[in-house]
């Protein structure tokens, strides 16, 4: 008995330092795979640090975000007053975008753009279009755990500025049409610098919903030469993959990496605090 004992133990040490050498092993092994990607990745001259992903800062007067911002609190601020102008806003679009063609939603939507808070908020698009870079205030080093409420903000404007030029090319307003496509192209690009996917993701479904209008627009009428320039000039400017490639790299190291510093309780915490944000965001994708 005592002896079975003694062959039961010498055998589990040994399956134990058999397992902790495999293990060793295998550790020192994906060590080395992964130094030796890290190598590639930094010979082919590919972001290694989160400094060379996050974006420089910028000041204040050239910044865009802040305009953009301000123009959908002046939306919001008509809520205040019981007006829910943020709520009717949103249905509208559903409701329009779901049929473009009713009589009554179009009027209704004239009527809106004739409200001073849109109208303010118009003004300040087409303001923030005119400064050199837009950055929203984000914490890159929160990685998952990071806030977007901003991303909420993006989309009905975008929306909003589609919108607007299709009726003023249906009333036969081209000159007005024409101008308030190139703000919605200009605006497309706000998130242009966010080295976050869902953040390209809803850039792209932005010029996805410019291109749209414009295909309706040139049955209508034809934008002048000085226009058309400059549509060219944006149409070129989204005739890229760096934008995406950066992307990629930084999700790598703003995210991948950080994910292997957190616990398993962190990342599960994380996951169900985001999982709500997440099916919005992804909404907003596939909202026309």
């Amino acid at each position: 008995m005592k002896k079975g004992v003694i062959i039961c133990f010498r055998w589990s040490a040994i399956v134990l330092v058999a397992l902790a050498l495999i293990y060793m092993v295998l550790l020192i092994a994906s060590a080395l795979m992964l130094r030796g990607a890290n190598n590639e990745l930094r010979k082919a001259g590919r972001p290694m640090t989160s400094g060379e992903v996050i974006p420089h800062p910028i000041d204040d007067v050239e910044n865009a975000a802040l305009l953009y911002q301000a123009a959908i609190l002046c939306i919001r601020a008509e809520d205040a007053h019981k007006i829910g102008l943020t709520r009717h806003l949103q249905n509208l679009t559903k409701d329009y975008l779901d049929n473009p063609e009713n009589p009554d939603l179009i009027e209704e939507w004239r009527s809106l753009l004739r409200h001073d808070a849109v109208i303010r908020a118009l003004q300040l698009v087409e303001e923030g279009i005119k400064r050199s870079r837009c950055l929203f205030d984000l914490n890159y080093n929160d990685g998952a755990a990071m806030k977007l409420s901003h991303l909420s903000t993006v989309r009905p404007l975008g929306q909003m500025l589609c919108i607007r030029a299709k009726l003023a090319a249906a009333a036969g307003d081209m000159d007005a049409a024409w101008r308030h496509i190139v703000t919605g192209a200009r605006f497309a690009e706000a998130l242009r610098e966010e080295p976050l996917l869902i953040s390209q993701l809803l850039r792209y479904a932005q010029i996805v919903s410019v291109y749209k209008t414009i295909t309706e627009m040139v049955e209508i009428g034809l934008p002048d030469d000085e226009t058309l320039q400059i549509l060219k000039a944006l149409f070129q400017s989204w005739d890229e993959t760096q934008s995406l490639i950066h992307t990629m790299d930084a999700e790598r190291i703003l995210f991948g990496e950080w994910a292997f510093r957190q616990s398993r309780l962190s990342l599960v915490n994380v996951y169900l605090k985001r999982s709500i944000t997440s099916w919005e965001s992804f909404g907003l994708l596939c909202t026309p």
